[in-house]
């Protein structure tokens, strides 16, 4: 199980955070210094209920906006320090994204309720330490953090298996010299794929090959993937728009074809 203490971003980075917030909050309509901050990111708030609100507002627009990505960050150099470093900003971003989806995607209802939080703070003794608030007072965050990190390492090695997968099918249609007759796709809402050529004539396998090939468990889109590698098609033509139920595929061929893929009209 992962150490409690360990589920934080350190101070560095989010103190530069901090610091920065602060800074621009100095600079601001007040005219004056309101805030004191070391470079550790403690920082001494004094001022009205208003100046404190508005600087609330600020740290946490912060924390949402940038403030998850580094915590995220830090725990994921931690966990895995083989990673590399776009390896780790990706699934940074990957894990802040599944974060923001417990909030319904609405990053505003995660600044509110940090707002909340840190004007309590300050209130209680006009004192805000960013890295014990994120340790004490953002701890059913440092969990969702946890949680979904395990989720966002899983959606990488899709990504990468997705990667190698698209990669072998273009080795092998690189192999092929010659193009095929164009093809035409239309999604159906079932999340079967229906193939015609030119001429609207509907696209197959022989009856004993499909056989064959569902009796290996092979999908509609499996089999419609091996048609159009067998065919190699010049063209391929997407007749309607694919629903949720056919976005893997979809993605799939997008990827395979590239520019061969012609898309259909812009829906009015």
């Amino acid at each position: 199980m992962m150490e409690k203490n360990r589920v934080y971003a350190g101070p560095s980075e989010l103190a530069r955070l901090f610091k920065i917030e602060v800074d621009q909050y100095n600079r601001g309509k007040w005219g004056k210094a309101r805030c004191y901050v070391s470079l550790g990111g403690a920082c001494y708030m004094g001022g009205s209920l208003e100046q404190k609100e508005e600087f609330a507002g600020r740290v946490a627009a912060m924390l949402v906006d940038r403030g998850l990505f580094a915590i995220s960050e830090e725990l994921i150099r931690k966990e895995m320090p083989y990673l590399k470093k776009e390896e780790t900003a990706y699934l940074s971003q990957v894990v802040k994204n599944y974060l923001l989806e417990f909030s319904q995607g609405d990053p505003q209802q995660y600044q509110e309720e940090l707002q909340a939080r840190i004007l309590e703070c300050l209130e209680m003794g006009e004192v805000l330490n960013i890295d014990g608030f994120v340790r004490f007072r953002m701890q059913d965050y440092l969990e969702n953090i946890s949680q979904c990190l395990g989720d966002a390492v899983d959606h990488m090695v899709r990504q990468y298996e997705s990667e190698i997968y698209i990669g072998n099918l273009k080795e092998l249609l690189g192999e092929k010299r010659e193009l095929g007759f164009p093809v035409f796709l239309q999604f159906q809402a079932d999340g079967g794929v229906l193939m015609l050529d030119g001429e609207g004539r509907k696209i197959v396998m022989e009856e004993g090959e499909e056989q064959k090939a569902r009796s290996y468990g092979l999908s509609d889109e499996d089999i419609a993937l091996c048609c159009l590698m067998a065919l190699n098609p010049r063209e391929v033509h997407l007749l309607n728009y694919p629903n949720a139920i056919s976005s893997g595929f979809y993605s799939t061929i997008c990827a395979l074809f590239e520019e061969r893929i012609k898309e259909c009209a812009p829906k009015s």
